[in-house]
This record gives C-alpha cells, structure tokens and sequence, in this order.
C-alpha cells in the first residue's frame, strides 16, 4: 500500500547550534536520498529545515521549483515532490525540525494542514498539502472555525492534541461529506507552540487508500507529572478512537514515549516492519504531550 508521507527526517541543531544536522529519519526503500540527505546541513534560513526554524512556524511546500528546498534533483529522482517542515521549539530554542516528504503517486489522498487564528474567534486555513484532492482543498479554504468546532477548533479550545475517527460520517467533522469522496476517516490535530500562545493548528488527515499512519496515540503527563498517560488513541480504518486509560502509562525517560519527554526531541524507532515518530508538545517549556505516530 502506497502512503501519503513517504519520507519522515528529523534534523538538530549541531554541537554549535549554528545549522542543522541529520539525526535520523525513516526512508523506507528511499537510500540514495537517505545518503544524500545525511550529508547535508542547513543554516539558519536555508532549506525547508532553516526556513521553519528562522520563521519558528510550520512551512509546507506543494511544488519544489522556485522554493527554498535544496535536495530538489535527489527528491524528484526519488519520486517526492512536496515537503512539510515542522520545527519543535522550546522557549526560544529549537529543538529539532521534523520533515515529511510526500510523493505523488496514483490517487494520493490525505491532508497535512497548517491552521491558523484569523481573528479572536476563528481559525483560518494558513496553507495545506492535499495530494490529488483538490475539491477537498477548495473546500478547506473557505473554512472557518470556531473554538470548539470540528478538528482544528477542538484542538484550539483544549490546547491539546485531539483526535477523530470516523470522519466521512462525524457531525463534527465539518468536511465529512467531501472526506467520504476523498477516503479519509482518521485525523489528529496538533496545537503548534513558538514562544507564547498557541501559534497554529497542524491537522493531518488519513485515508484508506494513502494512509499517513496505521496508528496515533496521545500520551498526556498525570497530574503530578510522574509519568505519561495513554490519553487516546486510533487505528487507521477504525471508526472509534480509544478513550484515556490511566492504567496504560510509560515512566520519564523509558522507551521512545518517556525519552521523548525526556529529551523534548523528537524519536524514530524501528520495530520489525512498524516504524515510530514521536512528536513533543512543547507549551511555556513543559511538556504538554507526546503524539505518536505509527507506520
């Protein structure tokens, strides 16, 4: 089965904190851009990795021509050809920046979505990646949300990540009847943090045929802040997500999940065919929770 993200990097700072390195990244069959791409490095401003550390948000890029992209002759030979940069930041210092690189293959559906507050009231769509689905994506861009409502708005209002399944058929899922054309059921929304306020809304929304992930799970700290909480969680093609469970937890700095809170970088673990990305949240330099996205 093909997948809406074919390739996922995670690159840091250098022992300098003067560009960014490759830390590690899942490429699947993709060597030569793996090889390629560990021997590149990217200052502050340069690249997809640069440019969302220096803007400290989000940046998607649908075409490479004419971009800030550097790898584009590697990532057209390995048949990408649009990006999204998400950097974690805590406070005013960078973490890492996660990179999905998506390709275009035969029916490509699936979203990766940035959202943003328009006015005090609504959030607004900042800019998205849609594969084929352009009527999902006219669509989206004539969207807006209030705290509360839909995906994004639910996410806004709890300051957490969020997750629904179900979608094509979800009342509160405001697109359901594009998404149902388009194939999508799952979808978890990510509160974006800079160094104040919550800055954005990254959604990502997966289809059957083009998945983004087999799974996401939301792990939340417990109130002492002892260990991290299984708070949800969603198989692709399920209908229902997974409600908390204060008896699945993992300790701080155990595993993927606890060393990711540990370190407030973001992981890649391998587990015979199943590969892990785990994702902090970073909120007024605590962490607000780990997504975990299984592929």
């Amino acid at each position: 089965m093909s997948t809406f993200i074919r390739v996922t990097e995670i690159w840091t700072p250098d022992r300098d904190g003067r560009c960014l390195t490759l830390r590690d990244g899942i490429y699947g069959e993709l060597d030569h851009f793996r090889d390629h791409s560990a021997k590149v490095t990217f200052a502050h401003g340069e690249g997809l990795p640069g440019t969302a550390w220096k803007t400290r948000a989000p940046v998607i890029l649908k075409t490479f021509e004419g971009s800030v992209f550097k790898r584009t002759a590697e990532a057209h030979e390995a048949g990408l050809t649009a990006a999204i940069g998400l950097p974690v930041f805590c406070g005013e210092f960078l973490n890492a920046v996660i990179v999905f690189l998506c390709g275009q293959v035969e029916k490509l559906a699936g979203a990766i979505e940035v959202w943003e507050q328009k006015r005090s009231t609504e959030l607004g769509l900042r800019d998205g990646f849609y594969g084929e689905w352009e009527k999902f994506e006219s669509l989206s861009k004539s969207l807006v949300f209030q705290r509360g409502r839909g995906l994004p708005g639910l996410s806004w209002e709890t300051g957490l990540p969020e997750i629904m399944g179900n979608l094509e058929t979800s009342n509160s899922f405001l697109r359901a009847k594009v998404a149902a054309e388009a194939g999508i059921r799952t979808g978890i929304a990510i509160p974006f943090y800079s160094t104040g306020p919550l800055d954005a809304i990254v959604t990502f929304l997966s289809s059957t045929s083009t998945p983004i992930a087999r799974r996401f799970e939301i792990w939340k700290p417990n109130e002492d802040r002892s260990r991290l909480r299984f708070e949800g969680g969603i198989e692709e093609n399920s209908d229902s997500v997974e409600v908390s469970d204060a008896g699945r937890w993992v300790e701080f700095g155990k595993g993927p999940i606890g060393m990711t809170w540990a370190t407030g970088v973001p992981r890649v673990e391998y587990h015979g065919d199943t590969q892990l990305l785990t994702i902090p949240i970073i909120e007024a330099g605590s962490l607000n929770s780990v997504v975990a996205l299984y592929s």
